[in-house]
């Protein structure tokens, strides 16, 4: 939990310095998950005898957080119009800062 804290604190940070579409909702949905995870777990420790399934827990969670199904529907329309914009990044000093945080994050989680 510490860890997803400080690293929501990190992205938030970047999201700041800044501010775009991409990062506002990469940074939103990351603190709904942290924030729920943090919940479940605080109300485990409050509550032994009753456990919450992760996988309902998640479930909801992605319905709460794609609950506007027309984007995927736009996203697919764009994907189909124009395929080399999709994979090629509007800012490369942008693109090599989220690899090496994914990579960074990608890391901590197989060490863990």
């Amino acid at each position: 939990m510490g860890i997803a804290l400080v690293s929501e604190g990190l992205l938030s940070a970047a999201y700041h310095v800044c501010p775009n579409s991409m990062n506002f909702q990469f940074d939103t949905s990351f603190m709904y998950v942290t924030s729920v995870l943090c919940m479940v777990k605080i109300y485990q420790s409050r509550h032994p005898d009753i456990n919450a399934r992760a996988h309902a827990t998640f479930g909801v969670l992605a319905l709460i957080i794609f609950i506007d199904g027309g984007i995927i529907c736009r996203a697919a329309r764009e994907l189909v119009s124009r395929p080399l914009a999709a994979i090629t990044p509007t800012y490369c000093g942008r693109c090599v800062l989220l690899i090496i945080a994914n990579l960074a994050n990608w890391a901590i989680a197989a060490y863990g």
